[in-house]
């Protein structure tokens, strides 16, 4: 159990409202995914986003996180930043789309000169 609700690894929960990403201080609020860590001495969870909430990042807040070197596909919060929720999707669907933006950001951030000699 952690703060006053139950919550454990494998709860899927979403942010309450008003809730900023305390990096780059982006309302998160609604954004769902599931808890993968529980840092009892900290008194923080790791979520790991799902595939819907992965799928609403705008680009640029994509961009933002990895020029700071965060991780777009989670984030530690205080267990009563969240509530618990029902999944929307399922695990398969996050990895897909996390192939998906990898994908796409791989695409953008290489920008091979098709003129230049490999040596």
């Amino acid at each position: 159990m952690v703060g006053k609700i139950k919550l454990k690894i494998g709860n899927s929960v979403i942010v309450k409202s008003s809730v900023l990403d305390p990096d780059l201080g982006t309302d998160i609020s609604g954004w769902q995914g599931r808890i993968s860590e529980i840092d009892l001495e900290n008194n923080l969870i790791c979520i790991d986003w799902d595939s819907i909430t992965l799928k609403s990042i705008p680009e640029e807040v994509i961009s933002g996180f990895e020029e700071e070197g965060l991780d777009w596909k989670q984030i530690y919060l205080q267990p009563t930043d969240v509530e618990l929720t029902q999944p929307k999707d399922t695990k398969k669907d996050v990895a897909a789309i996390i192939d998906e933006i990898e994908a796409k950001l791989s695409s953008t951030t290489n920008t091979r000169n098709p003129f230049k000699v490999c040596r």
